[in-house]
């Protein structure tokens, strides 16, 4: 599957850029909260930037030896308030559900304003939050259509 880049992501990285990573932690099929490297707004929607590493994609497929092992990335996040909750407080004992939802990450540069302009380069789904001192460490594993179907199926 080859990945199409929007004509004002390509023309951009022609030049100097900057990139923000924005990621949607979904509660339920449409809900999301947001967040990202740096505080964003794209497209009426507000990206809370509390994400303190540089998240890296892994995955492997060695063609010789059939075999492939499935991707994943580490967020470790400041402890942002959302409101009158913590990033914390949402994940980890809030009234919805993030554990095993879906993921999104987009890639958007030079502070686009429109979600048309990013490329979505990850999906995946949430495993696990864990917290330390002010941080938040989120583990986001690779989403398979495969995931909790049991075999045989009958």
């Amino acid at each position: 599957m080859s990945l199409t880049l929007p004509t004002n992501y390509s023309n951009a990285l022609a030049k100097p850029f900057r990139e923000n990573l924005l990621v949607r932690l979904y509660y339920d099929s449409t809900n999301y909260t947001a967040i990202a490297l740096y505080d964003h707004t794209v497209s009426s929607v507000a990206y809370t930037g509390c994400i303190v590493n540089n998240p890296s994609f892994r995955q492997t497929i060695k063609l010789e030896k059939g075999t492939s092992s499935n991707s994943n990335v580490s967020l470790d996040c400041a402890d942002a308030a959302f409101g009158s909750d913590k990033l914390s407080a949402l994940l980890i004992n809030g009234t919805n559900t993030y554990l095993s939802r879906k993921v999104e990450i987009y890639s958007i540069l030079n502070d686009s304003s429109d979600i048309a302009d990013a490329v979505k380069i990850y999906v995946g789904r949430l495993q696990s939050v864990k917290m330390s001192d002010a941080r938040v460490k989120i583990n986001i594993v690779a989403h398979r259509p495969w995931d909790f179907v049991n075999l045989p199926n009958t």
